[in-house]
């Protein structure tokens, strides 16, 4: 109740986004394709590489690993997004080199799907469906020119100084709501006023 009058939230662990991080991450260092081949984990050492920054995973592989791991993923896919390309990130520094490493640790990686079974009409996109990784067919005519989205902001904190990486955006502007303890060194600190930077900040196209 404290915790609520003072503005603070408590942050709770996703405990399914944590599982399907765990067993993403065995997937991709474990799988084996037809060949005998770890595809997946020689995929991963070619992120090393500067213009390279994503994974393409075949939803048919991910099924054939675990039905229950393709099945979360496909029916709650915006939700596990996030844990599924931190377990890259993690599965890509634990398998590089020593000099290659501390790259790595800096770089974004991102996993792209595809491959998936179920194919929906355009027009028989329903709310049911948001959130959910779809496989869509129709003909889309772009009405109006292509223009950035923020995904990851950086913001400033007009007050202190201290700078916040990596929020991410949830379909509308969201900033961050106060500075953590471990920067401030002085136990409860809220500040209220945040300034966006872009020089950092991460956009994707619509």
């Amino acid at each position: 109740m404290d915790n609520i009058i003072s503005g603070q939230s408590q942050q709770v662990e996703d405990t399914d986004g944590t599982r399907v991080q765990n067993e993403f991450s065995k997937f991709l260092k474990t799988f084996r394709d037809s060949n005998d081949e770890p595809l997946y984990k020689h995929a991963m050492k070619d992120l090393v590489q500067p213009e390279r920054n994503t994974i393409f995973v075949d939803m048919q592989h991910l099924y054939s690993f675990s039905n229950n791991l393709a099945t979360t993923i496909e029916l709650q896919y915006y939700r596990v997004y996030p844990f599924m390309c931190e377990a890259l990130h993690l599965a890509t520094i634990d398998g590089c080199d020593e000099n290659d490493r501390q790259q790595m640790f800096k770089k974004q990686l991102y996993v792209s799907l595809f491959n998936l079974d179920a194919k929906t009409a355009v027009r028989e996109l329903s709310a049911d469906k948001v959130g959910g990784l779809v496989r869509i067919a129709g003909q889309i005519v772009r009405t109006h020119p292509v223009h950035p989205e923020l995904s990851r902001a950086c913001f400033i904190c007009d007050d202190c100084g201290v700078t916040t990486r990596d929020v991410q955006q949830q379909f509308r502007y969201t900033q961050k709501r106060d500075v953590e303890e471990a920067y401030t060194g002085k136990g409860e600190v809220q500040c209220a006023f945040w300034s966006k930077t872009c020089q950092v900040a991460i956009f994707s196209l619509c």
